[in-house]
């Protein structure tokens, strides 16, 4: 480890190490489209026994009535279980910020709310060191993402680290996705003019290198790849067209020190779908021209889902549960909004992710397909 990242890392400089845990668990406001998002309503899916139930002294109802009632405005994220907490830095220090997103499947767009003052540098993403230290103004985090990157500040004041609806990542995160993504405060960046004199904090200029297993896998010969699978996404929250059964129903098996392939598919039209593989970490190595069939939920139903080619034709062949007793629309045609991931310039949107990068947390865009690596290494 470089002297200038142990100077911002633990164990021997914890206190510029800075961990954020942002979460959705203050999420209570119930609508109707989406009652997932709410935390009390899940509460009482699930039956938690420590739901507000106390009585509310006007006699209108319960504390879980008020919290879900969209009208009280009770929708917020936390960061470390707090709302809008500090953080103090002096003028030109260097810390390193851990940041998980603790969601489940909303997204996380963080920048500093202010265009000038504070800059960021990232390190890692999902535990696994990038190849070289790179500056970016926004990082962009699935649910159960997580991203290490340094931060430095020019100026004394309050800034304010954000997270926001950016339209530049309307092509892979979708501007229909409104519900999972967020304008809000994360928290409050507190920077102090330092007591001596100024001196600069450098950031990292290097970092640690790849065990073996995360090589750059962007070139391996056809002849070294042991096995590949198709991993395909649909409407009805299914995978390759089939609804969870149990841990021991396997699709897929491969042997330990094996290089696998992956195309990942995302039949959706206008939403992304995350991906997050346990054990192994995975090399992104592209974004595929989409010529799939695209996944539709019926027009009444809203629960069932047939597949059309990109003609919009009705496929023939559908799938095991297909509800054959609904009345299809023979004719439907996708939206072509968000499609060509393959040939968009995806350098200055930030919800792409750069080619090479090892993740074990994505979100594959609307009508898109990615092909991913990696080596099973345990």
């Amino acid at each position: 480890m470089s002297p200038e990242l142990s100077a911002i890392s633990c164990p021997l400089n914890c206190h510029k190490d800075v961990q954020l845990a942002v979460g959705t668990n203050f999420r209570y406001t119930f609508r109707d489209p989406d009652p997932i998002l709410s935390y009390s309503n899940l509460q009482k899916t699930l039956g938690d026994p420590s739901r507000n139930l106390e009585q509310l002294s006007s006699g209108t109802g319960t504390m879980e009535d008020w919290l879900m009632d969209p009208a009280n405005g009770v929708d917020h994220i936390l960061t470390n279980g707090q709302l809008w907490p500090t953080v103090t830095m002096t003028v030109g220090e260097v810390k390193r910020f851990r940041i998980l997103n603790a969601a489940t499947i909303e997204v996380l767009e963080i920048k500093f709310k202010e265009l000038v003052g504070c800059e960021m540098m990232v390190l890692a993403w999902d535990g696994i060191y990038v190849d070289a230290p790179y500056r970016t103004h926004m990082v962009v985090l699935s649910g159960g993402a997580r991203v290490d990157v340094a931060v430095r500040c020019w100026f004394s004041g309050d800034f304010t680290m954000t997270t926001v609806m950016a339209p530049e990542n309307d092509p892979i995160l979708a501007s229909e996705y409104w519900q999972m993504r967020f304008d809000q405060d994360l928290l409050t960046l507190h920077v102090e003019e330092k007591a001596a004199v100024f001196e600069l904090e450098h950031f990292p200029t290097s970092l640690p290198a790849h065990p073996w297993y995360y090589r750059d896998l962007r070139t391996v010969a056809d002849s070294e790849i042991d096995g590949r699978f198709v991993l395909e996404f649909g409407p009805e929250h299914e995978v390759n067209r089939e609804h969870f059964k149990d841990a021991a129903y396997n699709r897929y098996k491969y042997r330990v020190g094996t290089i696998q392939e992956w195309y990942v598919i995302n039949t959706e039209q206008l939403k992304p779908h995350p991906l997050h593989i346990h054990v192994n970490h995975f090399q992104v190595i592209s974004y595929n021209e989409y010529t799939h069939p695209w996944g539709a939920l019926h027009p009444v139903n809203k629960t069932k889902s047939a597949y059309y080619d990109l003609q919009g034709n009705l496929c023939d062949q559908q799938f095991l549960h297909f509800a054959h007793n609904l009345d299809w629309p023979t004719s439907n045609p996708p939206n072509f909004k968000y499609h060509g991931h393959h040939n968009r310039s995806r350098d200055d949107i930030p919800g792409y992710i750069p080619l090479g990068e090892w993740r074990d947390t994505i979100n594959v865009p609307p009508l898109g397909s990615m092909t991913i690596r990696f080596v099973a290494d345990r």
